[in-house]
């Protein structure tokens, strides 16, 4: 009978899932990939179309890694080299690459894996749900229902889920919150589970998980052992002495070896990017502009009864594990200015905020008191009309606040046209090799175009590129997508040493019909032209 029920649960939970992804494809269109987006598109790209997995050449195994551009081990390494952060994204480019076999590349198999990975979060509230609400099957699935209704039609959740590997270090930073409310009470805390599923991989799914997750589960362990004397043991120091070393090689080996992964660590962990020593006004003026970001975002992405829903069920909330995490990632969100990034920090911390008043009805409805079950079915009517109303609001693009106005801007507005002009691109030159400003401009272009990554030879026009490449400028397409505006004076000025007539630089205006394209926060500027 247990065996029977416990089918049951999974079909039903099975089916919640599927519904709500149908839900997501439905409505949700591919849209233009973002900076970070574009990264792992074409990493992804790259590491599926090599031709041998160990480099070739003629010198040291070193000099043939660095050279062969063709091998595994080079596409998979070199983005390490470029951003050491990336190491912390292994297990994303894991799941994205495996998906990437079901959903197809570029863009568009993009989008389709992280719809698939975002969906993914509200499965684990299901799994959650029964394990914590001890009710009759029909009252186990229409919560489940109701609750992943919430949570799906959030403008953040809903919106973004097609917008990249964040999806994924999201559901493991929930993950990582189940196995440690799970283990909490348990004498030996760190065991298989939580140390694979709780540490291991959310911290290897995103940067942001490494960096909240340390201090947030150091402050769990000290918790621990104040209020339940719970001490670790000699297997679970082992296990974090492990995790600790080989974090600690893998990022000091990359630093070592490229010393601008050194500086971007110095300026991130002195909070600021800048190269120079700024004074100490600068610094509490940024912190003061990160909790203005947090707060004011806060109040766009929920509506008034929602807030006043969401402190209700913080304030009475048993579970204090919870309250510590939004403790942790608020400040942690405020100390490093993550407001800098823009949405996709945000996104973990709404994530854990819009689970409060699910946890809570858990509590209250695990509770027998018949009016405390009327204020359940009262805070859940609010966030059902909210929820529906915002949806229409949102699918209709109507009376948008300035945190979703900003939101459709930077990931919506106009993609249809711009993925046109860089597919015209490749249309009226496939027989043309590219010259890009940057690894983004490079990405961007074959996160569009994926098929083309394999089929013409491409380059970099950078510090170095006339000792790396011997190559004749005549005959190519150049393609600079970056912030500058007179893109023509920069690019004559980079060709100088080529002793190349800017005369013969032709701008491609017929490919450029729309020029600006807006990132977090920042204007790029998109221009083609072609040396003749």
């Amino acid at each position: 009978m247990q065996n029977k029920s416990l089918r049951h649960n999974l079909v039903f939970v099975g089916l919640i899932f599927f519904l709500f992804l149908f839900l997501k494809i439905n409505f949700l269109e591919p849209t233009l990939p973002g900076i970070d987006s574009s990264f792992y598109i074409n990493w992804i790209n790259s590491l599926k179309t090599t031709d041998h997995f160990f480099p070739k050449g003629n010198e040291s195994f070193w000099l043939n890694l660095i050279n062969d551009s063709e091998s595994f081990c080079n596409q998979f390494l070199r983005r390490f080299y470029n951003n050491f952060t990336s190491i912390f994204n292994i297990f994303s480019i894991f799941v994205f690459t495996i998906l990437s076999f079901l959903t197809g590349d570029g863009y568009e198999g993009f989008h389709l894996s992280s719809l698939i990975v975002s969906s993914l979060s509200s499965l684990l509230i299901s799994v959650y749900i029964l394990e914590n609400y001890n009710k009759d099957n029909l009252k186990n699935y229409l919560l489940i229902f109701l609750v992943n209704f919430f949570y799906l039609l959030n403008f953040s959740n809903f919106y973004y889920s097609g917008q990249g590997v964040h999806n994924l270090g999201i559901f493991t930073l929930l993950l990582s919150f189940y196995f440690i409310n799970k283990n909490y009470k348990k004498k030996f805390f760190i065991d298989n589970k939580l140390f694979f599923f709780g540490i291991i991989i959310p911290m290897f799914s995103h940067s942001i998980n490494f960096l909240f997750l340390t201090p947030f589960f150091l402050g769990i362990i000290l918790y621990r052992r104040l209020k339940l004397n719970y001490y670790l043991n000699k297997e679970e120091f082992l296990r974090l002495g492990f995790l600790i070393f080989l974090i600690s090689i893998l990022v000091l080996t990359i630093i070592f070896i490229n010393e601008n992964n050194f500086k971007f660590a110095l300026n991130f962990l002195n909070f600021s990017f800048e190269k120079s020593e700024v004074p100490l006004s600068y610094y509490f003026l940024k912190r003061i502009e990160s909790i203005y970001f947090l707060f004011s975002n806060f109040t766009n992405v929920f509506t008034f009864l929602q807030i006043i829903t969401i402190i209700i069920s913080l304030f009475f909330l048993k579970n204090k594990k919870i309250k510590y995490l939004i403790l942790f990632y608020t400040l942690f969100f405020i100390i490093f200015t993550l407001n800098n990034y823009a949405f996709g920090p945000f996104m973990y911390l709404i994530n854990i905020i819009y689970i409060i008043p699910c946890l809570f009805a858990l509590e209250l409805l695990n509770r027998k008191n018949s009016k405390i079950k009327n204020i359940i079915f009262f805070l859940f009517l609010i966030f059902a009309i909210d929820s529906i109303y915002n949806f229409n609001r949102f699918y209709n693009y109507k009376k948008l606040n300035k945190y979703e106005d900003e939101f459709f801007k930077t990931y919506l507005n106009n993609s249809p046209i711009i993925i046109d002009e860089l597919k015209k691109i490749n249309l009226f030159f496939s027989d043309k090799d590219l010259i890009f400003n940057s690894y983004f401009a490079k990405d961007f272009y074959f996160s569009i175009n994926p098929d083309q990554n394999k089929n013409k030879k491409n380059f970099i026009l950078g510090k170095n590129f006339r000792n790396q490449h011997k190559i004749i400028l005549r005959d190519k397409i150049y393609i600079h997508f970056a912030k500058s505006i007179n893109t023509h004076n920069i690019l004559c000025s980079k060709i100088l040493k080529f002793n190349y007539d800017c005369n013969n630089i032709l701008p491609l205006k017929n490919l450029t019909t729309l020029k600006k394209i807006s990132f977090a926060n920042n204007d790029y500027y998109f221009s083609v032209y072609y040396f003749k």
